[in-house]
């Protein structure tokens, strides 16, 4: 990252597990296949290999899990500020202004209505997050994207368990990584999940 982009972006390399069961098991098969014929050292695990790896993970309704032990997290706050740097490095510059519509002509986006004023683009990248139908909307494209509200949580672990892979279970419907101050993250997306109007409605 210092070598490619500059700056630090807090990378915790923690190794990462992608578990999953019958219904997912293909498609993670034939994506480690794809990332090993790239030169990517992605692992296939059984369910008894993983447990072996990671002592405190249940694996009763694992059935592939795939591996990548150089993997882990990076801290966001720091990854973005040096992709900003990097940036503005590279000729970029930034303004801070609020964004309520973007500008159409011909069928084709040209820029973006601020609350200073109209700013005129070659092109424009639309990465508002949640707020990105809405504003796709002004230019009448409507896009596959709902806000919902989502569990996320910090335990504190024992201390007989110091860290443990970052990973993803799809069969389980849960995403985890550790932190520094001896915590685990763990997200949610439940099936039966609260769909919202909108994220300002949070």
């Amino acid at each position: 990252w210092a070598t490619r982009i500059g700056g630090a972006c807090g990378f915790t390399r923690t190794g990462f597990a992608y578990l999953a069961d019958d219904r997912d098991a293909e498609a993670v098969r034939a994506n480690v296949a794809m990332l090993r014929a790239h030169g990517m050292p992605d692992e296939l695990l059984t369910p008894d290999e993983l447990g072996e790896l990671e002592p405190a993970v249940s694996t009763e309704a694992i059935s592939v899990v795939s591996y990548e032990e150089r993997s882990g997290y990076a801290d966001p706050t720091a990854t973005t500020i040096s992709l900003q740097q990097a940036a503005r490095r590279s000729g970029a510059r930034f303004e801070r202004s609020r964004v309520s519509a973007l500008l159409e002509e011909s069928a084709r986006v040209v820029g973006v209505r601020t609350e200073d004023g109209a700013r005129r683009a070659d092109f424009v990248v639309l990465a508002t997050g949640a707020w990105t139908p809405r504003l796709a909307e002004t230019a009448a494209l409507q896009l596959p994207i709902r806000a919902a509200r989502i569990q996320v949580m910090l335990y504190e672990r024992p201390y007989d368990l110091p860290t443990h892979l970052t990973m993803t279970d799809v069969a389980n419907d849960i995403y985890l990584r550790p932190t520094a101050d001896r915590c685990t993250l763990l997200g949610r997306h439940a099936p039966d999940r609260e769909w919202l109007a909108g994220p300002d409605t949070m």
